[in-house]
């Protein structure tokens, strides 16, 4: 594979882990939020990423902080990381790390996340950093985005 073949295919395959930025989620509907507005970040959500209905990604976020995602591209593993609240009762921030295998080897993909709950936080938008880099941390490509997101309910 020639090297721009090979930038082309990071790059595309960079975008799809542009669904790993965004990521908020929340706990049952009865704990949404409390007699202040605040909004709780916990539980699992479905985004879409750059309003493309095609780009669908999955996300948990633990009560202790932590996060889980996926996408559906199975160049890459599943992202874990870590979530806090940004100040304010519903904006959070969150980074998460993946890897993302190549032809040309695994890449490490770090996305940061800045997060905005809805006010009835049930759904929320983001904006969100994607950063591609070799395992030894030299930076390859950074793309930013935007994400909206639903929770994930049982009907």
């Amino acid at each position: 594979m020639s090297k721009k073949n090979q930038l082309i295919s990071i790059f595309l395959s960079m975008l799809v882990l542009c669904l790993l930025g965004a990521v908020p989620a929340f706990s049952d509907s009865d704990s949404d939020s409390d007699s202040d507005g605040d909004c709780t970040l916990a539980g699992s959500w479905r985004a879409i990423v750059d309003g493309n209905p095609a780009n669908v990604a999955l996300f948990t976020f633990g009560e202790d902080q932590t996060t889980v995602s996926s996408i559906s591209d199975s160049t890459a593993s599943t992202g874990h990381g870590a979530w806090e609240e940004a100040g304010g009762s519903r904006s959070f921030t969150s980074k998460n790390q993946a890897f993302l295998f190549t032809p040309g080897g695994t890449l490490n993909v770090t996305l940061r996340d800045e997060i905005e709950l809805s006010s009835d936080c049930d759904s929320y938008t983001s904006a969100f950093e994607t950063e591609l880099s070799l395992l030894d941390g030299t930076v390859v490509s950074v793309v930013t985005g935007s994400s909206a997101a639903q929770r994930i309910t049982v009907d």
